[in-house]
């Protein structure tokens, strides 16, 4: 039986990494202590496991909170290529478009505590999130690297841990005010271009991304469930949970009178004091599961 993309993730982040920055990951890494399969399993279909990247980590010292970004690049095995195809059925030899499958790179972002205990660290308190929304693509994918996000830690610019919890919890809010308090509020909180998941948006733009959130669930409510900080690199992560009843499609999904209960996990950078970077991933899966209940 092949592992599970979990467990993968989890033995990823119980290296020790090259820098608090970015450390990189093979499946050749470290055999004798955190062996990396070759073959995992994403919503019970096996992946050939052709790297596994830590592209970001976030860690509290204070309090032994970490969350970090992980990149995977798979293409989906041969077997199940053919099973999908109706295995039972074949006789000839898989044709080259079932063989040749597209690489596929996808995210994770995992919240966590981290406890250095010898000789590996103890992972405990997990909250994973996959963008599983790249594993429908056809032709191969690149996820973003966010470690090549310019960070911002000059003084005078450097704001402390305590100002960048308080001025994002001012921030979220703005956004639970509604859209006047968000067009009135939001510059103080956000630089006039705010890059979001690799895209350039105005901040009027950016506004909007929260907008249809709450066209589609007017009650929407945002809550901060965790929130890590790095001071030196001005680097913020927070774990964001959304309760609210879609009156409206949103994300494809049409709404049925039900409510929904789904979380975000997200990375922010900072510059002078406000938020100009932005790498999320949304738990869609939830988000669907919780309108078919």
């Amino acid at each position: 039986m092949h592992p599970d993309v979990d467990s993968v993730l989890h033995a990823l982040l119980r290296c020790k990494p090259e820098s608090s920055r970015h450390s990189s990951v093979t499946g050749q890494y470290d055999q004798e202590t955190v062996p990396i399969p070759s073959i995992i399993l994403i919503q019970g279909f096996e992946y050939k496991l052709i790297e596994s990247t830590v592209d970001l980590l976030v860690r509290d010292a204070s309090s032994l909170r970490q969350a970090a970004r992980i990149v995977l690049t798979v293409c989906k095995t041969v077997d199940d290529v053919q099973d999908n195809n109706d295995k039972s059925t074949r006789t000839a030899a898989p044709s080259k478009t079932e063989v040749e499958q597209p690489t596929i790179e996808f995210a994770a972002h995992i919240f966590c505590n981290y406890e250095e205990i010898s000789p590996l660290p103890h992972i405990t308190n997990i909250s994973t999130i996959i963008d599983t929304e790249a594993l429908h693509a056809s032709q191969p994918t690149t996820a973003l690297r966010a470690s090549n996000i310019p960070i911002h830690p000059n003084p005078p610019a450097h704001a402390s841990r305590q100002t960048l919890q308080e001025r994002y919890h001012a921030y979220i809010a703005v956004i639970n005010a509604g859209a006047a308090a968000m067009t009135s509020h939001l510059a103080e909180f956000c630089q006039p271009v705010v890059t979001h998941n690799g895209q350039v948006h105005s901040l009027r733009m950016y506004q909007r991304l929260m907008q249809d959130a709450q066209d589609a669930s007017p009650d929407i409510i945002f809550h901060v469930a965790d929130l890590i900080v790095d001071e030196e690199r001005q680097i913020l992560a927070a774990r964001l949970e959304f309760t609210g009843t879609p009156v409206r499609t949103w994300a494809g999904v049409e709404p049925n009178g039900k409510g929904v209960d789904f979380s975000e996990q997200v990375f922010y950078w900072f510059e002078e004091g406000r938020i100009c970077s932005v790498v999320s991933v949304v738990d869609m899966d939830a988000y669907r599961k919780s309108m078919m209940v």
